[in-house]
């Protein structure tokens, strides 16, 4: 029922309950999330990040899966070596010894090369595809939702009762 509820949250973020914003928030943090392991005091801050403010929860739950499941099969190198990268790097050991060491930041283990370099890579991912994902958000919108919703065939095929028993199961009673 878990499922169900989100595909729910899913196609109505799609359909304009989200706005674009709070869809490619909720990606990125999701993104950065899965590339994180998730025993570490970042993944945690994350999740708490995700669950107190207004981001796209569906969203954020898909994009941790995918990169979760990117990071274990083949990113986990990548994000090991790029948090040795970023942590052993001569010019930025001075920057790290002091930034490490402070009482909030020292608790999400960004010591450990592989939360390192996966927030990093999350982080430039989630800046990365922000953009597209809002402006492919807003796409959508303007394209399938405005235009479906005037055409005849549409009004026809969404009054059969099969129809609105799918919209039922997927968006829930009240759309």
């Amino acid at each position: 029922m878990l499922i169900l509820k989100l595909i729910r949250k899913f196609f109505r973020g799609l359909a304009g309950a989200e706005s674009p914003t709070q869809i490619a928030l909720g990606f990125g943090l999701g993104l950065m999330l899965g590339l994180v392991p998730f025993a570490s005091g970042l993944a945690l801050a994350l999740l708490a990040v995700i669950l107190i403010f207004k981001v796209s929860f569906p969203f954020a739950l898909g994009a941790m899966a995918v990169a979760q499941i990117c990071r274990v099969s083949f990113l986990s190198d990548l994000c090991g070596a790029t948090g040795y990268w970023a942590l052993e790097s001569l010019p930025l050991q001075g920057f790290w010894a002091w930034a490490l060491n402070l009482p909030v930041i020292g608790l999400l283990s960004l010591d450990r090369y592989a939360v390192m370099g996966g927030a990093l890579l999350g982080a430039a991912g989630g800046a990365a595809l922000f953009f597209p994902l809002r402006w492919g958000v807003l796409r959508y919108r303007e394209a399938v939702v405005a235009r479906l919703s005037k055409s005849k065939l549409f009004k026809t095929i969404t009054n059969l009762w099969l129809m609105r028993a799918l919209r039922w199961l997927f968006l829930g009673s009240g759309n």
